[in-house]
């Protein structure tokens, strides 16, 4: 379990990589499989094939590496993201110009 732990976590480039790799691989694939392409079949089953298992190995490991995050208490991507209000993007900051950059964009939804 450590060095599935650890794979995921330190070698995250790792399944980013293989997942935006999945997805080209996917796409071409696909494409390969229209009529104008018809005599290379094989080749678009293959990439269709390693494309959506790369694309599986990337969601699986920024999944387990939510899950990791979430059950050792460390906060998740999105806790870091600026709030949605309405149509007002309320962001959180710790400065005075943040907040009152904050106050502002919350007289202008009223």
């Amino acid at each position: 379990m450590e060095f599935l732990h650890r794979l995921v976590h330190k070698y995250e480039a790792i399944h980013t990589v293989l997942g935006i790799l999945g997805n080209f691989m996917f796409v071409g694939g696909s494409v390969l499989f229209l009529e104008a392409f018809k005599d290379l079949k094989p080749v678009a089953v293959w990439l269709f094939i390693f494309g959506s298992s790369f694309m599986l190995i990337g969601a699986l490991g920024a999944g387990l590496k939510r899950c990791w995050r979430y059950f050792e208490g460390q906060p998740q991507p999105e806790d870091a993201m600026p709030e949605v209000s309405g149509n007002y993007d309320v962001a959180r900051f710790n400065s005075a110009a943040g907040a009152a950059a904050t106050r502002a964009t919350r007289q202008r939804a009223d």
